[in-house]
């Protein structure tokens, strides 16, 4: 009897296994690994985190597994998620450690790419809401170049564009949704950008700029100086200028005053002669 019931469980299996695989071929399915549970950055991958569902054959994503075990056999050891998986999406390659790998951001870089670190503070870094997982672009505010510039004369340059923020301080973690204000931003640049932001660092104040995950085109950018400030970039604003003092009235100047008769120093008499009249001073003592 127990060797009939197995038997049984057996054929029944595999009929159902076969009636499985007849449907996928009608439908044209794949079989791929997907993750059973929530997997969060760090974790170890096991049999008991993971399930095989079909796929559509024509959009099986690239680096996927088609069996459980591709991942758990290796004798080198267990891997572990590099990035956070949500319960039913595809396990992918660049997602998992290599076999006995262990969670470190240089497994998450991509074969042609550098990790390179930069300070921030409150503002610089977007007041704590860039994370894991962001894309950034890096800007750049210095003196101009031109000889004699003044410490108020700053100009703003746009040096990166559209590269992938992989920390936060010693946070990796995609799933980060709290704000956090961090010291430091770890970036995934190409060599030449690198080297861009490492000559920056010494010569300029940097600060980033939160862009659209989606959003991958260029923008139309351009050198920003204080003038472009309009009114409120004061080195460049000129007062208006004070009204002009009204001129002064200028007189001609006054013809000189006829000097003043001098006064008789005695008693005078007017004397009339006919048509004539004069006046005839008298002395004290009687004379003419």
């Amino acid at each position: 009897m127990g060797v009939f019931a197995v038997y049984l469980a057996n054929s029944y299996f595999t009929g159902v296994a076969r009636h499985n695989e007849k449907i996928a071929e009608d439908l044209n399915l794949a079989t791929i690994v997907a993750a059973r549970v929530p997997l969060n950055y760090g974790d170890q991958i096991t049999a008991d985190k993971l399930k095989v569902v079909q796929w559509p054959s024509s959009s099986v994503p690239e680096g996927s597994f088609n069996d459980i075990r591709a991942l758990l056999s290796d004798p080198a050891g267990p891997r572990v998620t590099l990035r956070p998986i949500e319960a039913g999406v595809p396990v992918l390659r660049p997602m998992i450690s290599g076999p006995g790998g262990r969670a470190v951001i240089s497994a998450t870089l991509s074969r042609d790419k550098r990790a390179v670190a930069i300070r921030v503070n409150e503002a610089s870094g977007v007041g704590g809401f860039v994370a894991p997982g962001d894309s950034v672009d890096v800007l750049l505010t210095r003196q101009p170049p031109a000889s004699g510039a003044s410490a108020a004369e700053q100009i703003t340059d746009t040096i990166v564009e559209n590269v992938r923020v992989i920390a936060t301080d010693q946070n990796a973690n995609d799933a980060s949704k709290d704000p956090q204000v961090s010291k430091t931003v770890t970036l995934e640049v190409d060599p030449i950008q690198a080297q861009k932001i490492a000559l920056a660092g010494q010569i300029g104040q940097l600060s980033l700029s939160l862009r659209n995950v989606a959003d991958r085109k260029p923008a139309e950018t351009r050198t920003v100086t204080v003038a472009d400030l309009g009114s409120g970039g004061y080195p460049y604003y000129t007062p208006a200028p004070a009204a002009a003092a009204a001129p002064a009235y200028h007189r001609a100047p006054a013809a000189p005053r006829a000097a003043a008769p001098a006064r008789p120093s005695g008693p005078a008499v007017i004397v009339g002669k006919g048509l004539s009249i004069s006046k005839v001073e008298v002395s004290r003592d009687g004379g003419n």
